[in-house]
């Protein structure tokens, strides 16, 4: 296994970069970062607000049928019950090596609605097609998030407002590095979030078996607002 995907390595890591930002947080001081934090947050209720416009439409076009190609082909699910009680096909998408909050998605959501709204048949391709469909909101989310981020931040440096703000104080080196731990957060769930789109490959299951063991990073995982945002199917 590689070192990178031992779970008290992740966790290491996810505290070193945290740390950084609440160091870069203390140099800036608190109103700099304070603004990096107000734009992060526009940024995510933009992008929240947008993506599944922007998702629904793209449902509907090749690039949706090639991301559920793609997911088929890793995934390659063989010798899969497509027909049988509740607790058989729940038990069949149990024994899917993906992890334990997209298995209980994918349960919570096997039902004839979503299967329409799909286009999906059968087990097997409700499960290739709605993991395709979380893959393309996650990538259309944090694509949003990150060209409103830049907006944001462009339009604060146009209208002079990141130009000579500073307060000497400790209070200001305090209230940075509280700052810079949200952005660093912020980083952190995008980062985790740009990981599972990669969810579906065989070469990336040790790294989700390890973020499932770790303790820290699992905890980050469990609350990325980026990853529930689209774990919540949107038509």
């Amino acid at each position: 296994m590689n070192i990178f995907f031992e779970p008290y390595i992740l966790d290491a890591l996810c505290v070193l970069i945290i740390i950084l930002f609440i160091a870069i947080g203390m140099k800036r001081g608190l109103i700099k970062s304070a603004l990096s934090v107000f734009s992060s947050f526009i940024a995510f209720f933009s992008s929240a607000t947008l993506s599944p416009y922007i998702s629904a439409l793209l449902r509907n076009t090749e690039t949706f049928e090639i991301l559920t190609e793609m997911v088929a082909t890793k995934l390659a699910i063989s010798g899969f019950i497509e027909n049988g009680t509740v607790s058989v096909t729940e038990k069949a998408i149990s024994s899917l090596n993906l992890p334990s909050v997209f298995i209980q998605t994918l349960i919570n959501n096997n039902n004839s609605v979503v299967y329409d709204i799909l286009g999906a048949e059968d087990l097997s391709g409700y499960i290739y097609k709605y993991i395709a469909n979380m893959i393309m909101n996650i990538g259309v989310t944090v694509i949003s998030y990150i060209i409103v981020y830049v907006g944001v931040r462009v339009i604060m440096k146009l209208l002079g407002i990141l130009k000579n703000i500073s307060i000497i104080s400790q209070m200001d080196k305090i209230g940075g590095a509280i700052a810079g731990l949200l952005t660093g957060v912020f980083f952190m769930w995008i980062l985790l979030a740009v990981l599972t789109l990669f969810v579906g490959s065989p070469n990336f299951n040790a790294l989700f078996q390890a973020i499932q063991s770790s303790v820290i990073t699992k905890e980050l995982y469990s609350t990325d607002i980026f990853v529930s945002l689209v774990f919540k199917f949107r038509v």
